[in-house]
This record gives structure tokens, sequence and C-alpha cells, in this order.
């Protein structure tokens, strides 16, 4: 079977709820260059399907270096959604993308398709499975502060800091993510 050729992709069935449906949804996930792409497709074209991108990277028009972006003329064989969405000046966060992807994947159902989803954003692809992640709304001039911060001191004393904070989450994250912390 084709799945045997991907070993590194991790296929899941999710259910889709909705107040007049529930419809199976289709997760492929993996890290880049493993051909998620390409069983993407062919499962697409088999099951009357469309892809949905679940990559962080991919929502950006001009970021294709390294994104393993669906070829124009891949994504010509079948329709494709939350690609080169956004200019890259743009914010878009896991809460942007899962009201984004969920309206997607409900589309995609009301019109009889099967959705599938593609990627290799865990936070994203966790935000679609159990949720946007609880909390508060960012705020933007915290982290403008924060990155001021890390400028004069350095991504190791944030890290420190951090680990000072909270050491079981800081344990959970590499010194260099500078995103979340």
């Amino acid at each position: 079977m084709v799945f045997s050729t991907v070993p590194d992709v991790e296929l899941k069935k999710i259910h889709l709820e909705g107040s007049e449906y529930k419809k199976k949804v289709i997760v492929i996930a993996g890290p880049t260059g493993v051909g998620k792409t390409s069983l993407s497709i062919k499962l697409a074209q088999k099951l009357n399907g469309e892809i949905v991108s679940a990559d962080s990277m991919q929502v950006y028009r001009g970021m294709d270096i390294g994104t393993a972006k669906a070829s124009d003329k891949e994504r010509a064989l079948v329709p494709h959604h939350l690609i080169d969405i956004l200019d890259v000046r743009d914010k878009f966060n896991v809460v942007d993308f899962y009201h984004e992807a969920m309206a997607c994947l409900a589309d995609i159902c009301h019109r009889g398709k099967v959705p599938i989803i593609v990627g290799g954003t865990g936070f994203y692809l966790r935000a679609i499975l159990r949720g946007p992640p609880p909390g508060p709304p960012s705020k933007p001039e915290l982290r403008e502060k924060l990155e001021e911060q890390l400028d004069r001191v350095g991504v190791q004393a944030m890290y420190d800091s951090l680990y000072d904070l909270d050491p079981s989450y800081a344990s959970t994250i590499s010194v260099n993510d500078k995103q979340k912390f």
C-alpha cells in the first residue's frame, strides 16, 4: 500500500463535528521532505478530497524555499487551502490558523468533499485536534518588550530566566526557540 512508502508520515482520522454533519478528516503529518504532498494529492484524487495545509510558513506568499510547498502544477491537480494567503509582514498565529482551518474544513465537508489536512507544524495540528490553546490573546506590546530584552541580554539569558520561572515548561523547548519564551 502507498502508506508503507512514507514511513515517517502519520495518518490519523479525526472527526469534524457540526450542527448538520459529522465527517471524517484525514490528517497527514510529518517533517518536511518525507512525501506528504505526493501522498495527499494521490489520496485527494482517489477520495474526492481537498487539501488543507497545516504548515506555519506555507501561509505566506514568497516563503517558497525550505517550505516544500506544493508546486503550481501539483496545486492544479486538487484544490489546496491555506497556502499563499498572507504577506510575510502579516501577523498570523495558531488561533488565526485554527479559525481559518475550521472554516475551510466546514466548507469542504459541506460541499461533500473529503478534507485532508497536511503539514508538519505540530502546534497547528494540535490546535485542529484539540482546539486552540487556552489562555489570553497575545499582547503585542509585551512581545515587543521581550524582543528588546532578547536583543540586549541574548537568547541564553532569556532561556535561563524562563527556566528559573518555570523549569518544567523550559525543559520542553529548545534554548533557541525564541517564539516560545
